[in-house]
């Protein structure tokens, strides 16, 4: 049936039960709006989102940059990067610094506030190498962490205190040997009235050395320990003290040293300020003496602590016999790998000091020597010098009939067998139960001597049995002729002990 369109009033074919009244041209140009005010909505829309987009590129400024994954990388992520890594390269560079020139911030900071400084800007470090990336944390995760081992170790690689302290100890002990008394000082403590009765004493007994040696402000403690101590070193028969003008007088008698050797002496104690006439003052410093360590006492203690070798050589170099023996024992139990040069410096010069042949600084910092000292690849000339020292504290043990510490012995015989032959033999002889480890670490070295004692001694039997007996532990094929000799003209035990020695070294 015909229906008239209700737009344009023409009119057009259509079903019977249909309900449209518009005609299809009309529906065309409907669904042609619809379809074109859709589309442009669809448009508008893009066109705002990439204005946006565009203007937050434009606030990221021209080095923004892409990730491998798309993403947007900032140019913050980047600065927090390299501004981990410069923090700590600055830590590293700063303590490079300080380990050549001592520079004087990290100098005069303990170790303690060393190591916190560097865990803290550590940290500091580590959090921005971490934050540096959005899309790969676990990565930057370990980076950071690898950055904070390293700066916490950074005082160990390059440790400014130690060289510093040390450095500057040694500089001011050398200004002291080398500078005369004038340059140190002309104010003085004394005065001749307190001098008057030291002048007594030089007048009754003239054809005795007398010095007056005044140290200023000590404590009583330090009083006593340094009595002793200017008697051992200046060989006197006696020291006498006495109290004056705030610090304490010695009176030396019979002093062997000259005045360049005794000036030098004082120097370690403190700032020699007068030297004449037998007369000598001194300003005490506890620092430059040792007597106060620079570390503290569980750095003393602790082997793995950097400081560890530091701070037991500056005990070596104090004047309290028992701290020092305390030190060699800690240096020679910890065989430390650190300042090994510095440690074998320190107890050659300590064994050459006068000490008596009993005192326990001997023992201790001989067998600390002769663990010290068996570095093989250490220069000849230290080489030399640990070994004479050694051997030297070896020889005065023998001749004062004592007993000689293991570890001297082993030293000597690995450093030096072939000069060691005679001498270890010849307590062999005297004492086989004793010596009998170092005869056999010998090894073949002894066994030309053991060889001629046997030829000369024959008739020993007690001798004949404990040489047989070595040459079985030691000797090589030259000693079976001599041993197969000794078979023949003896036998029940020592014959037994013949064969079966020989039977060992052809074993060997």
């Amino acid at each position: 049936m015909k229906k008239v369109c209700s737009q344009c009033r023409k009119e057009f074919e259509a079903e019977d039960d249909s309900s449209v009244d518009t005609c299809p041209d009309c529906l065309r140009k409907v669904f042609r709006k619809a379809e074109s005010a859709h589309s442009s909505g669809f448009e508008e829309l893009k066109r705002e989102q990439e204005i946006r987009r565009r203007k937050q590129l434009s606030r990221a400024g021209q080095f923004s940059r892409v990730s491998l994954d798309g993403s947007e990388v900032q140019p913050a992520q980047y600065m927090l990067l390299i501004l981990g890594v410069v923090l700590v390269a600055g830590m590293a560079g700063l303590f490079m610094i300080s380990e050549s020139s001592q520079f004087g911030i990290l100098t005069n900071m303990s170790e303690t506030n060393q190591r916190i400084l560097v865990c803290f800007l550590g940290a500091i470090a580590a959090g921005l190498i971490w934050l540096s990336s959005r899309h790969h944390r676990w990565i930057m995760f370990f980076a950071g962490l690898a950055a904070l081992a390293f700066s916490w170790f950074i005082p160990d690689i390059w440790p400014p205190v130690q060289h510093a302290n040390v450095a500057g100890a040694a500089e001011v002990y050398a200004d002291a040997q080398a500078s005369p008394a004038s340059e140190k000082g002309t104010s003085r403590f004394l005065d001749d009235r307190m001098l008057e009765g030291f002048y007594e004493r030089k007048k009754k007994m003239p054809n005795v050395k007398h010095t007056a040696v005044y140290v200023h402000k000590v404590s009583h403690m330090v009083r006593e320990q340094l009595r002793p101590f200017l008697q051992r070193m200046t060989g006197s028969d006696s020291v006498s003290a006495e109290s004056c003008a705030g610090g304490v007088l010695y009176t030396i008698d019979g002093s062997r040293l000259n005045d360049g050797a005794l000036k030098a002496l004082l120097s370690r104690l403190g700032s020699l300020r007068f030297a004449e006439n037998d007369v000598y003052e001194v300003a005490f410093d506890p620092e430059l003496s040792h007597y106060q360590n620079e570390y503290a006492s569980n750095i003393v203690q602790d082997k793995f602590n950097s400081s560890f070798a530091h701070a037991n050589i500056n005990e070596l170099r104090c004047f309290d016999p028992s701290r020092i023996a305390d030190a060699a024992n800690r240096l020679m139990l910890a065989n430390t790998a650190s300042y090994r040069s510095d440690i074998r410096a320190a107890l050659v010069a300590l064994l050459n000091e006068p000490w008596e042949i009993d005192s326990p600084v001997l023992a201790s910092a001989g067998k600390a020597l002769a663990v010290y000292g068996g570095d093989s690849m250490m220069p000849a000339l230290e080489r030399k010098t640990a070994k004479d020292t050694v051997q030297s504290l070896f020889l005065r043990y023998l001749a004062a009939g004592k007993q000689v510490p293991d570890e001297m012995v082993t030293f000597l015989v690995e450093t030096a067998p072939d000069e060691m032959v005679d001498v270890v033999v010849k307590q062999w002889l005297a004492n086989p139960r004793d010596w009998d480890a170092a005869v056999q670490k010998l090894g073949s070295h002894a066994e030309d001597r053991l060889l001629e004692v046997l030829r000369k001694d024959g008739d020993n039997i007690q001798l004949v049995n404990d040489t047989v007996r070595m040459l079985g532990n030691v000797g090589t094929m030259k000693s079976t002729d001599a041993l197969e000799e000794v078979a023949r003209r003896h036998d029940g035990t020592i014959r037994n002990m013949a064969e079966n020695a020989i039977g060992k070294i052809r074993a060997r």
